[in-house]
């Protein structure tokens, strides 16, 4: 009974997992092909509902990520008097690495949730039939002005809490280390360069999209009960986070 139990649930999670990438793939496409048939007053609105609401969170994440990275290289710049390469170090990992990975984590727990939550209650309650029956397209209406409005706020505000995390950087550094902010600065504009800020916001671009698609389609895909739209909340969170680590490693590969 065991064995059976077990063998009916890896083939039930298995038959989901692929059903959910075809289905996470044909939305995709679908949202590629209504792009340009979107309601524009409804991508404004996205745009302030989704950056308003994150900016403090990412801000924040900006702020502790600058200080924490100074901390932990502390000791190795007063063992080895290496001051110099920690406006660079902020930088170069911060750019390239960090504040995209972080934004796109707290990107997916706050607004890939929101997304699904929205989406999956207006699923139960009957909304998303009411447009089928105006003859409006959901996708179009719903999910193509999201799509949209998350891939730009969340470059935009990665590309903010870059700015936070180094002057975080500047003022633990000159704190906690001595190092003048002549000193970091100096640091950071001789080994900075403008490829290393582009990499983590092409990067975090991608972030974006995938939380996109992935919250919306298992917003859309939640049935009868408020119940299941939490699961589907729960599942949509999960799937974006393991996304966005195996998109991370991807695009690290192509891109360094």
């Amino acid at each position: 009974m065991i064995i059976t139990n077990t063998i009916s649930l890896i083939g039930k999670e298995t038959i989901f997992f692929i059903s959910s990438i075809g289905g996470i793939f044909m939305l995709f496409f679908s949202v590629l092909k209504e792009f340009f048939k979107t309601d524009r007053k409804r991508v404004y609105n996205d745009l302030f509902d989704v950056g308003v609401g994150s900016m403090p969170i990412i801000l924040l994440t900006g702020v502790f990520v600058g200080s924490i990275m100074v901390i932990q290289t502390g000791f190795y710049v007063r063992e080895f008097q290496m001051g110099g390469i920690m406006g660079w170090s902020v930088g170069f990992f911060s750019f390239r690495e960090i504040a995209p990975l972080m934004a796109g984590v707290m990107f997916s727990g706050r607004i890939g949730a929101w997304n699904s939550a929205q989406l999956g209650h207006m699923k139960i309650s009957k909304q998303i039939d009411t447009l089928f029956l105006l003859d409006i397209s959901p996708i179009a209406y719903m999910v193509v002005p999201r799509f949209i409005s998350m891939v730009i706020m969340i470059t935009v505000l990665t590309f903010l809490s870059n700015i936070f995390v180094i002057l975080s950087g500047i003022f633990s550094s000159w704190l906690l280390l001595d190092i003048s902010i002549n000193s970091f600065l100096d640091s950071f504009h001789s080994n900075i360069l403008f490829d290393d800020l582009s990499f983590g916001l092409i990067k975090v671009s991608f972030f974006g999209a995938i939380i996109a698609i992935i919250s919306s389609y298992f917003g859309l895909k939640a049935e009868k009960t408020a119940e299941n739209v939490g699961k589907m909340v729960k599942i949509s969170v999960v799937w974006s986070a393991i996304s966005i680590f195996l998109f991370d490693y991807i695009l690290s590969s192509i891109l360094s």
